[in-house]
C-alpha cells in the first residue's frame, strides 16, 4: 500500500507545481499587460493634437479604414473621416487634459451632417462632463472616453 500513497503524492505534486506555475504565468501576464496599458496612456497623455489625430489615424488605418486627416483649421469639427463599407464616420480627435465638455460634442454633431456621415464618434484621452455625456447619448455620438479608449487600443 505504500507505494501507491507515494505515487498519488507525487502526482499531487506535480499538479499543484504546475497550478503554481500556472498562476505565476497568469499574474506576470496581467502585470505586463498593466505597464503596457500605463506607457500606451503616458505615451497618448505627452502627444499635442496633431500627433494624437495622426496616431488615431494609423489605429483606424491598421482596423482597415479608408482615413482622411482633415486640415488644422476650418475642419468643420472633424479631424478625421473614416470609411469602410457603407460607413462614413466622422472624429473628433481631443487631446486634453481636463474634462471635454458639451462643445466639443456640438462640433462632431455639426461635422455628422456637414460631411453627410453615417455616424459620429468624440474620442478622448480624458472624460467628459456630466451635461457632455447626456448630449452626445441624446444625439448619438459614440464615445471613447480615456477607458473606453485605451481597452480599443488593446
Amino acid at each position: 500500500m505504500l507505494p501507491v500513497v507515494r505515487v498519488e503524492f507525487g502526482i499531487g505534486l506535480v499538479i499543484l507545481a504546475l497550478a503554481a506555475a500556472l498562476l505565476l504565468f497568469l499574474r506576470r501576464h496581467k502585470v505586463r499587460r498593466h505597464r503596457k496599458r500605463i506607457n500606451i496612456m503616458r505615451h497618448i497623455d505627452t502627444m499635442s493634437g496633431a500627433d494624437f489625430e495622426r496616431f488615431l489615424a494609423q489605429y483606424f488605418r491598421k482596423q482597415g479604414y479608408c482615413v482622411e486627416l482633415t486640415k488644422a483649421s476650418g475642419d468643420f469639427g472633424a479631424d478625421l473621416i473614416l470609411r469602410k463599407g457603407r460607413q462614413r464616420i466622422v472624429v473628433q480627435a481631443k487631446r486634453w487634459t481636463g474634462t471635454v465638455g458639451v462643445s466639443s460634442v456640438q462640433e462632431v454633431v455639426a461635422a455628422r451632417h456637414y460631411y453627410k456621415a453615417t455616424e459620429a464618434w468624440l474620442i478622448t484621452n480624458s472624460t467628459l462632463t456630466r451635461n457632455a455625456e447626456k448630449l452626445a447619448h441624446g444625439t448619438d455620438v459614440r464615445v471613447w472616453a480615456r477607458a473606453c479608449l485605451l481597452e480599443k487600443l488593446q
